[in-house]
């Protein structure tokens, strides 16, 4: 709670940009899209990464997906069929 405290602090007072798990100095801090936004943005790109990465797996692999955008290449490696545990933080799926 005191970190969380005085982060809250800095950012009213304006030393610091809240950003997601954590913090950083607000001429450092650049606007970031919304997580719709950016997933709407280079779908092509975020397919072809997916269909790769889906061809390296192996049936029965753990893979772990983070919260970003690009992460919706687990749509491919759904498709693909091959048998994996997938994690994540993410909720959006």
């Amino acid at each position: 709670m005191t970190a969380r405290r005085d982060l809250a602090l800095l950012a009213e007072s304006g030393y610091a940009r809240r950003t997601h798990g954590g913090a950083m100095l607000p001429e450092l801090a650049a606007h970031e899209d919304s997580f719709q936004s950016r997933l709407e943005q280079d779908i092509d790109v975020k397919t072809r990464l997916g269909k790769a990465v889906a061809a390296t797996l192996k049936p029965n692999e753990t893979v772990f997906i983070d919260s970003s955008s690009s992460a919706y290449v687990v749509r491919e490696i759904l498709e693909a069929g091959t048998p994996v545990t997938l994690l994540t933080n993410s909720l959006p799926g």
